[in-house]
C-alpha cells in the first residue's frame, strides 16, 4: 500500500506530526509506527514558499491553521495526534501563541517536545557565547577559514597539508564547529582552548549526530544526553589540565612561548573602609581555565533544562522496559499503570494495562530471548510477531504512543535539499501541486520503484489516445 495515499493515512490510529519551515519552504511530516513494527516517518505534504508569501500565515496562528488543514485533508483527525515536534522559534515553541500552543487547545494530548537536534545546537551556541574570550577565539577560528578560503592557492597549499577539509562554522549546525578547526597557531591559550573545545565538540558531535537518525526513540534519545551530561561533566573535573598539557606539548614542538600571555594588572583606588591588604590579580592562566568552567557550566544547565520535558515523557513510559520491568514488584506495576493510564485516559484503561503488563511479565517473558535487556522496541516486536494484539490491546496501545514520539525535525529538513535539486532554473513555472508530488516521490524513491505502473500507464494512454474504434 502507498504510505502516502489517503487509504493508507486513514488506517492510522496513532501517529505525530513534524514540521519544519524555511524561507523557501515548508514540510510536514507524520511519524506512526506501521504493521510491520518499524518506526517509519511519511512525507504528507511539501509546502513551497509561495504558501508563504502572506506574512499571516507565518504566525503561530497561520501555521497551524496550515497543519490541521493538512492533516484533514490527508484522511486523519487530531484527536489522534499524540505528539507535535518543531524547532525552537517563538512562532513554533512559544506557549501562548506559538503552533504548539493552539494545537494543544484543540487536542490537549498532541505533547509538544522541540527538535532534540536543534536544542543541543543551542545549547552549545549559547556555551560559545558566554565570555568575550569565546567569542573571540571562534571569530579567530572562522576569520583563518575566510584566509585560506579566499584565495586558491592558499587553500590548495593548506589542503597539502592537512588531510581534512575544512568548514565554516554556523549556529544552525553548531557542531561543524569541530570541523573548522585549525592545529596550529602562535598563542598558547589559543592552543589550550584548541584542544579544550575539541574534547567537547566530539562528544557533542556524536550525540548530535544520532538523535538526527529518523528512526530514534525517545528513550534511546535520553539515555545518550544523560550519558553527554556525564561525560563533559568529567572533563569538567581534568579536561582543562589535559587540554593545557597537549597545548604544551605542541608549543614546544612548534617553537611557542609555553607561557600564557601576561595581562596588565588591574589599580583600583581604595576607599577608607577598605582593608589595606594587598591585591592580588589572578593569573591569565587562572582566567582562562574560570571561562572554561563557565562553559562547561552552561552545557550542563543548558542540557539539563532544555532537555528535562523528554527526560520526564521517557521516565512515564520507562518501566515498559525489560530491565525495570523485569525487578518490579506487582505495587510498583500497578502504581506505574494508574499513573501512564491517567495521562492517556482515553487511549488506555489502567486496570487493563495493570493486569496486561504483569500477565506480558510472567507469560510471555520467554518469548522475547534476552528479557531483561529488552527494550519497548523489542516488547512492541514481540506482540505483532505473535499476534498478539488483542492479548494486550493497551499494552500495545502504549508502546505505539512512546515509539511514535517525535525526537527530532532533521528528516523534515532533508527534504529541503530534494527541493533545492527539483525546483531549479528549468522548472521556475513549475505549480504548487506538482512540486510536491515530484518532491514526495523523489523523498521516497525507495518505496516508489516497489509500485508496479503497468496499471496506471494503461489508464494514462487510454485518456490520451486520439483513435477512436468505430466497431
Amino acid at each position: 500500500m502507498d504510505p502516502n495515499s489517503n487509504v493508507f493515512l486513514k488506517s492510522i490510529r496513532i501517529f505525530n506530526s513534524c514540521f519544519q519551515m524555511t524561507s523557501f519552504g515548508a514540510t510536514e511530516i507524520v511519524r506512526n509506527t506501521n504493521a510491520n513494527d518499524r518506526l517509519t516517518q511519511w512525507y504528507v505534504i511539501t509546502i513551497w514558499s509561495s504558501g508563504y508569501d502572506n506574512t499571516n500565515k507565518k504566525s503561530g496562528s497561520g501555521i497551524s491553521n496550515e497543519i490541521l488543514n493538512t492533516i484533514r485533508n490527508n484522511g486523519l483527525d487530531i484527536m489522534d495526534c499524540r505528539g507535535q515536534c518543531y524547532d525552537n522559534g517563538a512562532n513554533m515553541a512559544g506557549s501562548i501563541n506559538g503552533v504548539q500552543s493552539h494545537i494543544l487547545r484543540v487536542n490537549e494530548l498532541a505533547t509538544f517536545l522541540p527538535c532534540s537536534a536543534h536544542s543541543l545546537n543551542l545549547v552549545g551556541v549559547h556555551a560559545a557565547e558566554v565570555s568575550p574570550m569565546m567569542i573571540t577565539f571562534f571569530g579567530f577560528i572562522q576569520n583563518i577559514y575566510l584566509f585560506f578560503s579566499g584565495s586558491t592557492s592558499r587553500w590548495e597549499l593548506l589542503m597539502q597539508t592537512m588531510k581534512i577539509t575544512l568548514k565554516s562554522h554556523c549556529d544552525t549546525r553548531w557542531s561543524t564547529k569541530k570541523q573548522a578547526q585549525i592545529l596550529k597557531q602562535i598563542n598558547l591559550k589559543f592552543l589550550c582552548l584548541l584542544h579544550f573545545w575539541d574534547s567537547i565538540l566530539g562528544q557533542i558531535d556524536k550525540v548530535n549526530l544520532s538523535l538526527q537518525n529518523q528512526n530514534q526513540t525517545i528513550d534511546v534519545a535520553t539515555k545518550s544526553l544523560e550519558g553527554l551530561i556525564e561525560c563533559i561533566q568529567n572533563i569538567r573535573e581534568n579536561g582543562f589540565e589535559n587540554a593545557l598539557n597537549e597545548a604544551k606539548k605542541i608549543a614546544i614542538l612548534t617553537n611557542i612561548p609555553t607561557d600564557f600571555p601576561t595581562i596588565r594588572k588591574i589599580k583600583r583606588k581604595k576607599y577608607d573602609l577598605e582593608s589595606n591588604e594587598t591585591e592580588t590579580n589572578k593569573s591569565s592562566e587562572t582566567i582562562v581555565k574560570l571561562q572554561c568552567y563557565q562553559s562547561l557550566d552552561s552545557i550542563i544547565t543548558s542540557l539539563k533544562w532544555r532537555f528535562e520535558k523528554m527526560s520526564n515523557i521517557s521516565l512515564n513510559f520507562s518501566f515498559l522496559s525489560g530491565r525495570n520491568l523485569s525487578t518490579m514488584g506487582i505495587d510498583d506495576i500497578k502504581k506505574w499503570s494508574d499513573d501512564l493510564a491517567l495521562l492517556y485516559s482515553v487511549d488506555l484503561n489502567g486496570g487493563e494495562l495493570y493486569t496486561e503488563v504483569q500477565s506480558f511479565k510472567f507469560q510471555d517473558s520467554r518469548l522475547i530471548e534476552s528479557f531483561k535487556t529488552a527494550t519497548c522496541y523489542d516488547f512492541l516486536k514481540c506482540i505483532h510477531q505473535h499476534c498478539l494484539q488483542d492479548v494486550y490491546p493497551n499494552l500495545e496501545v502504549a508502546l505505539r504512543i512512546f515509539l511514535t514520539m517525535p525526537v527530532t525535525t532533521a528528516t523534515c529538513e532533508r527534504s529541503f535539499s530534494k527541493l533545492k535539486l527539483i525546483k531549479n532554473y528549468l522548472r521556475s513555472t513549475m505549480g504548487q501541486e506538482r512540486l510536491s508530488n515530484i518532491a514526495i516521490l523523489s523523498i521516497e524513491q525507495e518505496i516508489a520503484s516497489k509500485i508496479d505502473y503497468t496499471s496506471i500507464i494503461e489508464e494514462f494512454a487510454s485518456k490520451k489516445a486520439r483513435k477512436v474504434k468505430f466497431v
